[in-house]
This record gives C-alpha cells, structure tokens and sequence, in this order.
C-alpha cells in the first residue's frame, strides 16, 4: 500500500511539474526570474517536509545549510547588482535585461564636465590615490561594467572618463 501511495504521488508530481514548467517557459524573462525563486523556495519547503515526515531530520538540516548559503548568495548578488547598476527591475524601466533600452540610455557628459571629486566617487577611491590604484580599480570596475560583458555603455564611459581624467588631467 505505501509502494502505490508513493508511484501515485510520483506520478501526480510529475504532472504537475510539466504544467508548471510548460506555464513558466511561457512567462516574459523579468517575470521568469521571480516565479523561479518562489518555485526554490516551494521545492526546499516540500523537501524539508519530506524528510520531516520520514523521520531524517539530518536531512533537513542539510538542506536548511544549503538553503541558507543559496539566500545569502542570492541576497548579495541582488545587494551588488543594485549598487552598482542602481537599477529597479519592478520600476519597469527596461533593466530587465532588455538591450534595446541599454541603448537609449543619455550619453555621458562632455570631457571637462565631471570634477575630480566626481571622478574619484566614480571609481570608489579616496582623494589620495596613487595612478596605480587609479588603474587597478578602472580595471576591476571594467570586468564588471564592460558592454560586451553585459554593462551599461554610459557606465562603462564614465568610468574610462573618470580614470582619463584622474591620470592624465583630461
């Protein structure tokens, strides 16, 4: 009787996940990124009760400590992507991936427009910064910010503005 209790539960299971993944693929891609979490979330929640039900509460633990280090790492990636982008995917305002509002973005300011003050905000570097840490955060900004990287054209400008004006007065 358990045996059948279990292929039925299979077979039910398996059912409503092709429904589920038929509905998600169907989803735009802003919207796919947040039905994606609840459903992590959905299925570390029916797998802790699981194993809560069959009596392995080592089993639950282990995948409490792994959910907790996929949210921590989660929560940084979206904290980081904010800071440095300052976007907000629920503001619609075509950061959501979409390459096309990339390109409308404004253009960055003429040269001799931003201060040095400015230019030092912009590469997170204090007023005493030598040329080499000048360049070294240039450097680690560009990996992140490059558009063929998937960045931003005017944040990827005003970086190299900043750090054109900081080295050679520009």
């Amino acid at each position: 009787m358990p045996l059948l209790l279990w292929l039925i539960g299979v077979v039910i299971g398996g059912a409503v996940a092709v429904f589920a993944l038929r509905r998600f693929l169907r989803l735009p891609p802003s919207r796919r990124r947040q039905v994606g979490v609840l459903a992590a979330i959905v299925i570390l929640l029916t797998i802790g009760l699981g194993l809560i039900l069959s009596g392995n509460a080592s089993g639950l633990l282990a995948v409490i400590s792994a959910g907790m280090v996929w949210l921590g790492r989660a929560q940084s990636l979206y904290g980081l992507y904010h800071r440095w982008f300052g976007r907000n995917p629920a503001a619609g305002d075509g950061s959501d991936g979409d390459h096309t509002a990339r390109q409308q973005r404004p253009t960055p300011p003429p040269p001799g427009s931003m201060t040095r003050d400015e230019a030092f905000q912009v590469l997170g570097l204090p007023p005493t910064a030598t040329p080499d840490e000048i360049r070294r955060a240039h450097r680690a900004l560009m990996r992140v910010n490059h558009p063929d990287q998937g960045g931003s054209v005017w944040l990827a400008a005003r970086i190299n503005q900043a750090r054109d004006l900081l080295l050679n007065g520009r």
